[in-house]
């Protein structure tokens, strides 16, 4: 019969407190711990929740010191019959797993050092890491019942705007009769992967989400076929169930006394990831980042829910199907509204479009209308119905930045580059954005360059695309609202711009 670990000491604490040099002694030591069954700790709720949950994939975590790594290897341990547990670099894995294993696991006997496998009472443990696309590739082909990612949050999205989890699932599969099958990702918020997990795990990450969810309440999704993360009824054919448990150094009954204070000593925004569990903090900005994020974060901040019965200036961003949005931003002063979005697929052409944006305008407001290649038809028809103007992104500009020194290389950079001077908390323009996670990344996803005769250039929309896996339409809708608004209210003179021949080669175009 089992034992559990209640109290128990792990082998390297039972070693310390015992002669060491006597080779029976460890001997005892690694057949005992081989009898013992691994259970939640008792008092941590969370981590017991965790283990029972039904999800197909779960996260686990979001404050340090909750039990992540102990709960993965317990699940592997007891649980399952096939395992693969995931850390970002080589490093990382022996320094965490791997000696962790040891002291669960016991006797070194069962472990492959060449291979990174125990292999315990018939069962198979493996240890990997990855952090590109090819790194995931190795793993495909055997079964895996039992998949998890420790400290995800440090692994990117792909170039190719795949994450982990799309790269790993069609592995999390067994033969085995009755064998529960999942995948388990541990992490606290921070990283370079943490815009993934936000878009998976959006109805528990998202403090926006339209519809969000309880810890440890199961949610089932799909990908559409533009491959957006959809979610769908219970048991939806080919959907797959997930959740998040947030879990914390409080919970955990073995953390130590000062591990809270020590927490306190971190600088910002560290301190309030780590503590707080914050989920879309202090990301670190690119050095060629457009617009940072720390402007955009103060003017979301600003933002108090207001029911007008007009706008200044509207700004559409146009989709006509794929798994883009058409969005419309309305503005009243610096306020901007929650934006609405439509599915590309319901909005089909340039008439249902305008039929949107019709419904969305209220009062008389300049209405711009991104009509490089897909707009142009809906301007077409918005014309007839409101003061509409067509936007054209390769438009020459011979405006200055608010130095006076730097020009634009074209009306794409001119805006952009302007709704950043307005978002500078020194501006005085006190923006208040509506608080969105996607109008957050799509803002902040732009870089620029000085190009020649020094003019400021933002870099081509197919490579926002490639970064951001989506196309940053909230972020243009919103740029484009600030341009169209009275200029009284931007605070500049409308500049004299050349002719605005419609081109659908344009770098704002898709």
């Amino acid at each position: 019969m089992l034992m559990t670990t209640e109290n128990i000491p792990t082998k390297n604490e039972l070693i310390k407190s015992l002669d060491s040099s006597n080779k029976e002694t460890i001997t005892e030591i690694d057949q005992w711990l081989e009898t013992v069954r691994w259970e939640p700790a008792p008092g941590n709720e969370p981590q017991g929740q965790a283990y029972e949950s039904k999800a197909d994939i779960l996260l686990y975590g979001g404050k340090p010191y909750g039990g992540k790594s102990d709960l993965q290897l317990g699940l592997a341990r007891n649980e399952h019959f096939n395992s693969l547990l995931l850390r970002r670099t080589f490093p990382e894995l022996k320094r965490g797993f791997v000696p962790r294993s040891i002291d669960f696991y016991g006797d070194r006997k069962h472990f492959n050092a060449s291979e990174n496998v125990w292999r315990i009472d018939g069962k198979r443990i493996e240890f990997g890491y990855g952090q590109n696309r090819d790194d995931f590739l190795r793993y495909k082909g055997p079964n895996y019942d039992l998949i998890e990612i420790d400290e995800a949050s440090e692994i990117a999205r792909f170039d190719d705007g795949s994450t982990p989890i799309d790269l790993l699932l069609p592995w999390n599969r067994t033969t085995i009769q009755k064998q529960r099958v999942r995948m388990v990702l541990g992490t606290n918020p921070g990283g370079t992967g943490e815009e993934w997990l936000v878009e998976y795990f959006g109805p528990w990450l998202d403090t926006e989400h339209h519809n969000p969810a309880e810890f440890g309440e199961l949610r089932w999704f799909i990908r559409n076929e533009e491959g957006v993360i959809v979610d769908v009824e219970p048991n939806t054919k080919g959907s797959k169930s997930r959740t998040f448990i947030a879990s914390s150094w409080k919970d955990n009954p073995y953390a130590a006394p000062e591990y809270e204070s020590n927490l306190d000593i971190l600088p910002e925004p560290l301190r309030s990831q780590l503590k707080l569990g914050l989920w879309g903090v202090g990301k670190d900005d690119d050095r060629w980042q457009v617009i940072p994020s720390a402007w955009v974060r103060t003017a979301q901040a600003r933002w108090l829910e207001r029911d007008v019965d007009h706008f200044d200036s509207v700004g559409v961003d146009v989709a006509y199907g794929g798994k883009d949005k058409t969005v419309f931003a309305g503005k009243v002063g610096s306020w901007f509204a929650k934006l609405k979005k439509h599915e590309g697929k319901t909005t089909p052409d340039g008439q249902s479009a305008a039929g949107f944006l019709k419904s969305f305008i209220k009062g008389n407001p300049r209405v711009s209308i991104d009509a490089t290649g897909y707009g142009a038809s809906c301007y077409d028809f918005a014309k007839e119905f409101c003061n509409a103007s067509s936007f054209i992104a390769s438009t020459g500009s011979k405006e200055k930045d608010k130095t006076g020194r730097l020009g634009f290389a074209n009306l794409r950079a001119e805006v952009y580059w302007k709704f950043r001077e307005a978002l500078d908390p020194a501006s005085g323009e006190d923006i208040a954005l509506p608080p969105d996670q996607e109008l957050l990344s799509d803002l902040c996803s732009a870089r620029w360059r000085l190009a020649a005769s020094a003019k400021i250039q933002i870099e081509p929309k197919v490579d926002i695309i490639k970064r951001l896996g989506r196309s940053p339409d909230d972020a243009d809708a919103v740029v484009l609202a600030w341009y169209e608004a009275p200029k009284a209210v931007l605070g500049y003179e409308e500049p004299a711009y050349e002719s605005q021949a419609k081109s659908s080669n344009s770098v704002w175009g898709r």
